[in-house]
C-alpha cells in the first residue's frame, strides 16, 4: 500500500475577516444616558470545530484629572470611576454571554459558542452609562482590549 497520508485539520479565527481588526470603540465625551453597540463577526475559516471565547482586559482606568464637580464629590486622583459605571452586555443571537459593569466582567474568559469549520457567528457588544450616574465619571478614561480566541472543541 503506497501513498497513505494523514493531514491535520486547522483552526483559524478571523474577526470581521481580519486577524487583528483594531479598536471597535473609540468614544469621546461619554456622559450619563449615552449608549451604543457594535456587532462583530467571528469566522472559523479552518476545518476543525472550535469553541469561541471572548476575554476583556482592562488596560487603564484613569481619573484623567479632576473637574470641580468631581472634587465636590470627594473624588480622589487615583483610579477613575468610568469602568465602574459603564454597563456592558455581550450577546449572541439575543442570548446574553456576559453582562455587568466593565470593572466586573474584565479578566474572565466567556464561552461564546461552538464554531464549526467554515462558519461564522455574530457577537454584539452593547454599552451604556446610566442617566443617574452624575458627575463622578467626568474626564475619566478607561482603555480595554477585546481578545477573541478559538480553541479546539
Amino acid at each position: 500500500s503506497s501513498g497513505n497520508t494523514f493531514t491535520a485539520g486547522t483552526l483559524d479565527l478571523k474577526v470581521d475577516g481580519q486577524d487583528d481588526p483594531g479598536a471597535y470603540f473609540t468614544v469621546e465625551d461619554v456622559k450619563p444616558g449615552d449608549s451604543d453597540s457594535v456587532t462583530i463577526t467571528l469566522s472559523n475559516v479552518g476545518s476543525v470545530t472550535g469553541e469561541a471565547y471572548i476575554h476583556i482586559v482592562l488596560v487603564t482606568d484613569d481619573e484623567n484629572g479632576l473637574t470641580e464637580p468631581e472634587q465636590e464629590l470627594d473624588d480622589d486622583e487615583t483610579d477613575g470611576e468610568l469602568d465602574e459605571n459603564l454597563d456592558i452586555t455581550i450577546t449572541v443571537d439575543e442570548q446574553q454571554i456576559a453582562t455587568g459593569k466593565l470593572a466586573d466582567i474584565v479578566c474572565h474568559n466567556y464561552l461564546i459558542d461552538e464554531l464549526a469549520g467554515e462558519t461564522s457567528i455574530d457577537v454584539t457588544i452593547s454599552w451604556s452609562v446610566s442617566s443617574d450616574v452624575g458627575n463622578i465619571i467626568q474626564s475619566d478614561k478607561c482603555v480595554f482590549n477585546i481578545v477573541f480566541s478559538l480553541e479546539q472543541a
